[in-house]
């Protein structure tokens, strides 16, 4: 008979006999990451969907505290700060850190719960290498959950860019003087990123009312906006008059556009008007190189390719697409408008024509009745005065500008497509924007 395996199963471990230190006090404490959607997808700087529960980072408590994620022997752990003691005992309890996302030119998020017991603590430093950070007292947040479990969230503030540690640690500072350092993996620290469904709001429930609130609005305006500007031409065939279409991330959506332009723009592709189709960055090793080139082929006029953070953004970086193309003279149709046949051929006869900005309406498909869209999803304009009105705006996150003071001058063109209004940006983020000195 094959003799029995040892068990490995988690009660057995939890019955394996512990080793103490001096004090003969020990503490199991674990560090999670959130798996609900609620915190975003993989392109959001939410956690990624991991495994509910603890990484088992286990916390000694001795003369000496250590919080590793590997197995180590209790030992001091150096830290060079004089202002704080990196290495005293802690008190019985357990942390479990949900989140922990930065955000440069403004802090550090850390939101975590503590296990019913003594462990409450009463402030918190960061550790990122070089830099250590203070929690701001006026951002710590304590609730009582029912099961007697406490949720603590708290905010570390730096006008720095926030680094990618190779040691990172907090330490939390009890009520009576003792602290608890707690070791963390480096892959824990997340980072926002631009994304108009992202949950401002899982770490405080009305951030808005936050005293840091305007600073937080200013730097993630001022993150969206250094994302979105940027391009990268994948590929590029100018031509003075250029039809350029923000591709859907949806591939059905995506798979529609490429067609529809197949079957209307071939006529005006073939008097040499070049296409310029606007994609997804992450989306490049997809299916969308094949449909590019797809197109180019079906169509046979000039083609071009550029790859930006976000195509619902793609406003944002026109002022170096359409110089990289040789545009003269465009036509833009955002990435949330599908044009009927009678905008397919108001945007060919606009672009042909000599006239200043025409913009091409388009309503709500569900609400007909409601008047036609007024912001700049769509519309056929002359790439100088684009870029001059392009420096004199700041343009808002999460939803396209408005025509603004623009309308009294500009032909409106009624009746020419359909728009997807149902991602309506949130009053949170409306809030932001006029933070950043949004006026439309």
């Amino acid at each position: 008979m094959a003799p029995k395996k040892k068990s490995t199963s988690p009660k057995a471990k939890q019955d394996a006999p512990r080793q103490p230190g001096r004090s003969g006090r020990s503490l199991e404490a674990g560090v999670s990451r959130s798996a609900s959607q609620s915190l975003g997808s993989a392109n959001r700087v939410a956690a990624q969907a991991k495994p509910a529960g603890r990484l088992g980072l286990a916390v000694v408590l001795d003369d000496d505290v250590e919080m590793s994620a590997a197995p180590a022997s209790p030992r001091a752990i150096p830290f060079t700060d004089p202002s704080a003691d990196w290495s005293e005992d802690g008190a019985p309890g357990q942390f479990v850190l949900e989140t922990l996302v930065a955000l440069d030119g403004f802090g550090v998020f850390l939101k975590g719960a503590t296990s019913a017991g003594p462990f409450s603590p009463v402030t918190a430093h960061l550790k990122l290498d070089s830099l250590v950070l203070e929690a701001d007292k006026g951002s710590l947040s304590r609730r009582r959950a029912p099961d007697g479990a406490g949720q603590w969230a708290c905010l570390f503030r730096t006008a720095a860019p926030v680094p990618a540690a190779r040691d990172l640690r907090l330490k939390f500072t009890l009520a009576d003087g003792r602290a608890v350092v707690c070791r963390l993996s480096e892959t824990v620290l997340e980072r926002i990123v631009p994304d108009r469904d992202f949950p401002h709001q899982a770490f405080y429930p009305h951030l808005e009312r936050e005293a840091f609130f305007g600073d937080y609005a200013r730097a993630y305006y001022r993150l969206c906006a250094a994302a979105y500007a940027r391009s990268a031409i994948e590929q590029r065939e100018a031509a003075p008059a250029q039809m350029v279409f923000a591709a859907p991330t949806e591939r059905s959506a995506r798979f529609l556009l490429i067609n529809q332009i197949k079957h209307y723009a071939r006529k005006a592709s073939a008097a040499g008007v070049g296409i310029t189709l606007v994609a997804a960055e992450e989306q490049r090793h997809d299916d969308l190189l094949e449909l590019f080139f797809s197109l180019k082929e079906d169509l046979g006029g000039p083609c071009s390719l550029a790859l930006v953070q976000d195509p619902a953004a793609a406003l944002w970086a026109l002022d170096t697409i359409l110089p990289a193309v040789g545009a003269n003279r465009f036509a833009y149709v955002g990435a949330n408008v599908a044009l009927s046949a009678r905008g397919w051929a108001a945007l060919a006869a606009s672009l042909e024509s000599d006239s200043g900005l025409a913009s091409l309406q388009a309503s709500d498909p569900f609400e007909p009745w409601a008047e036609p869209d007024r912001a700049m999803n769509a519309f056929v304009w002359t790439t100088g005065e684009f870029l001059a009105w392009r420096r004199s705006v700041v343009l808002p996150v999460g939803v396209a500008p408005s025509l603004g003071v623009l309308a009294a001058e500009a032909s409106m063109l009624p009746n020419c497509g359909a728009i997807d209004l149902s991602a309506v940006p949130s009053p949170l983020l409306l809030k932001i924007n006029r933070h950043a000195g949004v006026e439309n």
